[in-house]
């Protein structure tokens, strides 16, 4: 039977596992967010959202979940966006424009045959870098979305993974540590981790041979109450 790399260290805080929420800005307080995609293929570069306006747009159910469709295809139009948000075509289009507005979606091509219109990320992945005030709530709100989908996602591979060929039931792997780290010890790690993750992957539109898609995640963050003194 395949060994399972579910392991919690005793004595020891960052805990890593399949997912999309990873700290990025050292030019604040304020924690920030990366929503990687895997279009690997394109020249764009992230969409960078500092406009705290911007992160209160995005802060939306409705709109999260067109995001979230974008990471799985390349474009959507206002109807396949409504039916994974569970709203109508008229309001999805008012989100969709709401997006766009802020840069985070934009028109793509249109069809040939001038069916309706397609929408597409605006860049390769999305870098949410606060202000100091202002997108709090809403930076929280976009953070427990993907905290919940990644929960939701990791439950389901722990129920159906005894089902699962055994190199995947053998490098699937839930980490947990607890430990002290100076500020120059947190912004080495963070390079590390970013390193690894821009390193892995490839373009949706070509996968190698048994490839498996799959969900990555970094958390670093302080849990004593206050930082030491002297």
């Amino acid at each position: 039977m395949a060994r399972r790399r579910w392991h919690t260290p005793a004595a020891s805080g960052a805990l890593s596992y399949p997912g999309v929420v990873a700290p990025r800005s050292s030019r604040s307080q304020h924690y920030a967010l990366t929503v990687a995609s895997d279009e690997r293929s394109t020249p764009d570069e992230p969409v960078q959202l500092r406009d705290a306006r911007a992160i209160r747009a995005l802060a939306h159910p409705a709109r999260l979940a067109v995001l979230d469709a974008l990471t799985g295809r390349k474009t959507i139009t206002a109807t396949e966006a409504a039916e994974v948000a569970g709203l109508s075509p008229s309001a999805m289009s008012y989100h969709l424009r709401a997006l766009a507005k802020w840069g985070i979606v934009r028109e793509a091509d249109a069809a040939a045959d001038g069916r309706e219109r397609r929408w597409e990320r605006a860049g390769a992945g999305l870098n949410v870098d606060p202000p100091a005030h202002g997108a709090d709530a809403a930076l929280a709100f976009i953070a427990t979305h993907y905290f919940d989908q990644t929960r939701v996602q990791l439950a389901r591979w722990l129920d159906q993974q005894a089902g699962e060929p055994e190199f995947w039931r053998e490098n699937s792997v839930l980490s947990y540590r607890e430990t002290w780290l100076t500020e120059e010890q947190v912004l080495e790690v963070r390079r590390i981790a970013d390193t690894l993750a821009d390193q892995g992957g490839a373009p949706r539109d070509n996968p190698p041979p048994g490839a498996r898609r799959v969900r990555m995640a970094f958390m670093l963050f302080p849990i004593d109450s206050t930082p030491p003194q002297g």
